[in-house]
């Protein structure tokens, strides 16, 4: 499998960590995931398999192709995303789109009937994309209004390295399942 192969020779990757191990079977069989493990953990890993293996399993030309987005909290983070998931699965990358909070939010960067086939949402440093200031729990108006522009429909996997009281509240909130 050109995924496996490309991970041992590329990245190095053998097998899943500790993280990876929890993680990836609960993604892979569709369902909702949330990933707390601090910085450096693999937690890109734990949204990136299940994207590329998804998007594998289902070719482009079919009806039933595969949509997914990444979204992060920065342009930056989202480029080192990309690059990982161009080195992974060349003919894959360009099927996932990798968008911040602001570019989904902006009529003029993303057409939001585009967002309506999306089957994977991947949120990355949810905390800072969902939650706003560490001490509060108010959910933000963006938050809900990026929201509301994603399908319900869609798997969600979420994934943070810090997670206060007021973050957890608001996510158990934001995801009540």
């Amino acid at each position: 499998n050109e995924l496996r192969e490309n991970l041992a020779k590329e990245l190095g990757i053998l097998e899943p960590n500790e993280i990876q191990n929890c993680s990836l079977p609960v993604a892979i069989s569709g369902n909702n995931t949330f990933v707390i493990a601090q910085t450096g953990s693999g937690k890109t890993m734990s949204f990136l398999l299940p994207i590329l293996h998804r998007l594998d399993t289902t070719p482009s030309s079919s009806s039933h192709a595969s949509a997914t987005i990444v979204i992060g909290p920065t342009p930056e983070l989202l480029a080192q995303h990309t690059t990982v998931a161009s080195t992974l699965m060349p003919s894959l990358a360009d099927r996932i789109l990798f968008k911040t909070p602001e570019d989904l939010l902006d009529p003029n960067v993303t057409n939001k009937e585009d967002l309506a086939t999306i089957d994977i949402v991947a949120i990355d440093e949810v905390d800072a994309v969902l939650c706003g200031s560490e001490f509060n729990d108010t959910i933000p108006e963006a938050s809900i209004e990026l929201l509301d522009i994603l399908p319900d429909h869609a798997q969600y996997i979420l994934t943070t390295a810090h997670l206060t009281r007021a973050h957890t509240k608001i996510i158990n909130r934001l995801f009540p399942n």
